[in-house]
């Protein structure tokens, strides 16, 4: 028996053919309804033009997507695809940073929607912006010479739009959108491109973002600097003058300019010091004659003028001078309202103090009775140029101090 089950193909055949035929008419003649899930149907946004025109974007959900489950016969389902299940937000209107939208969906004709995610969808808006802001060059590394200085190194274009959610924009460091100049690999003046980089308030690097330049050129320009001493001219002597009479409040400057320039200078003369008519003491300010190509050094109380200080007579006057030593150590710092950390360039560099009086005035002064100062009352952190103040004595006529301004850096 079991043998011949075995061996009667046929008759499987035939009922494999007939459960064929009854699951078609079933399915197929008879259609069932059932229902079907359909999931991640894109939501379609309606006048997103209504946002473009005041500037606004969506910025939550950045993909909406939503899922249906649709009731029908099989067949008609079978028939669906996703892109017919239309699922639409309408943005008319729409006000403030955020709202809430209500969502309508459509189907083909012949099924129904027995199931759908939400009915309404929280969308989060922010305006779009387009702001200005200063390209700046930062310097890292030294100069491969001491006697090189860079005298300018300037970001062309000097500004740079870029455009963004104001969010977005809001979070970028004005003073951080910047290019980078490795001041170790500069030999010569010229120019060199870089990437501009923008930078956020805490420091970190922000990509992505729409610019309407992502380069800049940066313009360099390198003197050789060197420091020589200061000749004073005179013109219209009066008699009985002396060298000797005459103190200039500084005898040495910093000069810059190309290598062929400057090699070769050892001193810079005064423009003429005209002595006619100047009796007892004087104090003149006296520009220098500064060759062609040839700039002083700023920053290292750099300015093209000085003062003279001119004593004629000085037998009938019986006014006498006394040069004293301090170092820029010793200042006082005053109005360091913050307590912050001051630094010196150089606090060894020497203060040459001047004074001039009687003789029996001055000749007991000593280097601790000289009072300097600077005074920090509102500079903020960074490095800055400060002149140094000298307290009057009595019995001394006047004083004048080399250098009288000092480098510092606030911290």
């Amino acid at each position: 028996m079991k043998s011949k089950l075995k061996n009667n193909w046929h008759l499987k055949l035939i009922s494999l053919l007939f459960a064929i035929g009854l699951w078609y008419y079933v399915v197929m003649d008879k259609n069932p309804t059932t229902t079907a899930n359909y999931k991640n149907i894109e939501v379609t946004i309606r006048n997103e033009d209504y946002l473009t025109k005041r500037n606004l974007a969506i910025v939550e959900p950045t993909e909406p997507v939503v899922n249906v489950e649709l009731r029908g016969n099989i067949k008609k389902l079978n028939d669906i695809k996703r892109s017919d299940i239309i699922v639409t937000a309408d943005m008319y209107g729409v006000t403030g940073d955020s709202a809430e939208i209500d969502l309508k969906y459509t189907v083909p004709d012949g099924v129904t929607i027995v199931n759908k995610s939400q009915d309404k969808m929280t969308f989060k808006f922010d305006e779009e912006v387009t702001d200005k802001f200063p390209v700046k060059v930062e310097t890292i590394g030294e100069l491969p010479s001491n006697s090189m200085q860079l005298i300018e190194a300037e970001a062309v274009p000097k500004e740079v739009k870029i455009s963004g959610f104001r969010k977005e924009i809001a979070k970028i460091d004005k003073d951080k959108v910047k290019v980078t100049l490795d001041l170790s690999v500069i030999t010569e003046s010229g120019k060199i491109t870089k990437d501009i980089e923008v930078y956020d308030k805490n420091g970190d690097l922000m990509k992505d973002l729409i610019m309407d330049k992502t380069k800049a050129t940066i313009n360099i320009y390198i003197a050789n600097s060197k420091q020589v001493s200061i000749k004073p001219v005179i013109k219209n002597e009066p008699e009985n003058f002396s060298m000797s009479d005459l103190k200039l409040s500084k005898d040495k400057v910093t000069i810059l300019g190309e290598e062929k320039i400057i090699k070769d200078i050892t001193e810079i003369s005064t423009e003429p010091i005209d002595l006619e008519g100047v009796t007892g003491n004087a104090t003149l300010k006296v520009k220098l004659d500064l060759p062609e190509g040839v700039t002083l050094l700023t920053g290292e109380n750099g300015e093209d003028t000085i003062d003279v200080q001119i004593f004629t007579n000085t037998e009938e006057t019986g006014i006498s001078s006394k040069r004293l030593v301090k170092k820029l150590s010793d200042l006082q710092i005053v109005n360091n309202e913050n307590n912050s950390g001051i630094l010196f360039t150089n606090s060894e560099t020497d203060i040459n103090i001047d004074i001039y009086g009687l003789e029996d005035s001055i000749k007991n002064i000593k280097v601790d009775d000289i009072i300097l100062s600077i005074d920090v009352k509102n500079l903020e952190k960074g490095k800055h140029e400060v002149p140094i103040k000298v307290e009057s004595i009595e019995g001394v006529s006047n004083i004048t101090i080399n250098p009288s301004k000092v480098n510092i850096e606030i911290e």
